[in-house]
């Protein structure tokens, strides 16, 4: 039986993607309740056990799968496939969803023969980018009419603050997406923080950092979860270098040693201005598929660098 996953199904599921894995350290608790906000993740059950889940996120009009995972000792019985088939199914007719979004490894090809087989299309490359904060880091000449604002979250003012103005960005880069809840997961499971991002004292973007590994170990990195840039008539490359300043800042002052970003390769100019400016390294890559507007990515109306994996 395929069911809604609750806070009571937490613990089978974090041993259930430990074995499946091989994981030394299991999801941390916090960041599992949070990814419950979107009521989209599910689990299969059979005879009151839990033996399959998959991590399911709504972000307005489109959303996206994360990790699947299945007991096994269940492997071979499709629970994996009717689990997709039933998320799938759930997008489209409870969340009227317009366009699903995946990435798995590119070296996978049984993963994307999976979803090919499910009418995903693959589409570009996403690479998620390391840079090590030992060596040489601020950019210098940021101009200095772009400003950062940090919000607390427990400042109801603040925090209100940022997710009107996250709804309102994210619809106008692509009409019904809204990132909004990705704050609300940093924030509920106390695993990240977020920033506004201004043009001369105008709001123009945001984005999310997350200051805590997915999972109960120790992480001593910061990765970029989510920046969002409205289309302005400054050049990207521009803003994205003095965001990228204060987020080395940041993360000094805070003992933090690496920051990760992910980045479609769609923006291959920005790919290649952090690898050669800003001392990133390709630490991994995925490929992207979709299934609904298979062009999403490339009519987003700005700037969108997002970790899509849980």
């Amino acid at each position: 039986m395929i069911r809604k996953m609750n806070e009571n199904d937490i613990k089978e599921v974090q041993l259930i993607d430990k074995v499946c894995f091989k994981r030394s350290y299991t999801r941390r608790t916090e960041i599992l309740k949070a990814f419950l906000i979107d009521n989209a993740s599910l689990v299969y059950e059979d005879k009151g056990k839990v033996v399959g889940y998959i991590f399911n996120h709504i972000l307005g009009d489109f959303a996206w799968f994360g990790t699947l995972g299945v007991d096994p000792n269940y492997r071979g019985s499709n629970i994996g496939k009717e689990l997709v088939n039933k998320t799938i199914d759930m997008f489209r007719n409870e969340f009227n969803i317009k366009t699903i979004g995946i990435v798995t490894m590119p070296e996978s090809c049984y993963n994307i023969g999976f979803y090919i087989k499910r009418g995903f299309t693959p589409r570009e490359l996403a690479l998620r980018l390391k840079r090590n904060l030992n060596s040489k880091t601020e950019i210098s000449n940021i101009n200095e009419k772009f400003k950062i604002e940090f919000i607390d979250g427990e400042n109801e003012e603040q925090y209100e603050k940022i997710i009107s103005n996250a709804k309102k960005i994210s619809s106008s880069l692509y009409e019904g997406l809204d990132m909004s809840s990705e704050i609300d997961i940093a924030y509920k499971s106390k695993t990240g923080t977020s920033f506004i991002i201004y043009e001369n004292n105008k709001v123009i973007g945001f984005a999310i950092l997350r200051f805590k590994s997915v999972f109960d170990e120790e992480d001593n990195s910061v990765h970029i979860r989510l920046i969002c840039i409205k289309n302005t008539v400054s050049p990207y490359i521009e803003i994205l270098d003095a965001v990228l300043n204060e987020i080395y800042k940041y993360s000094y002052d805070g003992g933090f040693s690496n920051v990760f970003i992910d980045v479609n390769t769609l923006n291959a100019n920005i790919c290649s201005h952090l690898l050669k400016n800003h001392y990133f390294q390709v630490d991994k890559s995925s490929v992207t598929l979709l299934i609904g507007n298979e062009n999403f990515y490339s009519e987003i109306n700005g700037l969108m660098l997002f970790r899509t994996v849980t």
